[in-house]
């Protein structure tokens, strides 16, 4: 990096070669946090509360819609009732 007049300056803490190299094990290593048992159990775990949010957050879309419904069948009512007196 130079600050010669006519060159241009690259920002250093854009890009720096040991932040993008990053030490790869090699294949003969076997580097594991978790056996295979405890992967499944956390991938099961994972998945069963992927389906309740995804559950739940229909639930709560559906109780909503049907709050909206409620509300513009009262707020018509209220309309219809305010132009045409019972």
């Amino acid at each position: 990096i130079s600050n010669r007049p006519g060159k241009r300056t690259r920002a250093p803490h854009l890009y720096h070669k040991s932040l993008l190299t990053l030490p790869h094990p090699s294949p003969s290593q076997n580097i594991t946090c978790f056996s295979l048992k405890e992967r499944l159990f956390l991938v099961r775990t994972l998945w069963l509360y992927l389906i309740i949010m995804k559950f739940l957050f229909f639930c709560f879309s559906l109780l909503e819609e049907l709050a909206n419904g409620l509300i513009l069948v009262f707020f018509f009512t209220n309309s219809f009732l305010s132009v045409f007196p019972a």
